[in-house]
């Protein structure tokens, strides 16, 4: 954690991203939350949400938990999957948090769009 701490010191100049990551297996889902700003990429914590991995509700709980932690007034920005549960849960953390702005990971939305092909 004192790599966080360091880091924090920046983020309530600059502001940062929370960015998640999803990995699944045939019996549970695994999502991962660390934070980019320009000092770099810190990882925050894994979480197992096997159980809550399809459900928009959950899915914006565990988001926002980690927004209050962090610190809501320095947060630009959080970067989700693309799939319909992580939009939904995207919108409710903008209709909650009128300053932070839901943006779907580009890499992900090119992997959909090559899955298609």
């Amino acid at each position: 954690m004192a790599v966080v701490e360091k880091h924090k010191a920046l983020w309530k100049k600059i502001g940062y991203t929370i960015m998640t990551d999803r990995w699944t297996d045939k019996r549970r889902s695994i999502i991962n939350f660390c934070v980019h700003s320009s000092m770099g990429i810190v990882f925050l914590k894994s979480i197992d949400a096997s159980h809550i991995t399809k459900i928009a509700d959950k899915i914006f709980q565990m988001i926002d938990e980690v927004v209050m932690v962090v610190g809501e007034e320095n947060v630009v920005q959080v970067v989700t999957d693309n799939v319909a549960n992580y939009k939904a849960a995207g919108a409710l953390l903008m209709e909650k948090r009128k300053q932070i702005y839901w943006t779907p990971c580009a890499a992900h939305c090119i992997d959909l769009m090559l899955e298609d092909l």
